[in-house]
């Protein structure tokens, strides 16, 4: 019953890597148009802690993508 009720959330969490990761490369998605795509339904995820992790991966992302860029860390040796 455990294992039932982890799918779903895992599946969720696998979708939205996939989102944020892969689809940078083949469709030009990134952390900041996922975070403005999502800027109208806001209000309806809850609980708030959903946000909040939502806000923390856009975050991390955003950093991620900046780093791929060659924005970030250039005088980091």
């Amino acid at each position: 019953m455990i294992a039932t009720q982890l799918i779903i959330p895992l599946e969720r969490i696998t979708l939205l890597v996939h989102i944020l990761c892969d689809l940078r490369c083949s469709h030009g998605i990134t952390s900041r148009k996922l975070k403005n795509a999502e800027q109208s339904v806001r209000s309806h995820i809850l609980p708030v802690e959903r946000l909040e992790l939502l806000d923390e991966l856009y975050r991390v992302r955003g950093e991620e993508e900046m780093f791929l860029e060659g924005e970030l860390g250039r005088g980091i040796r």
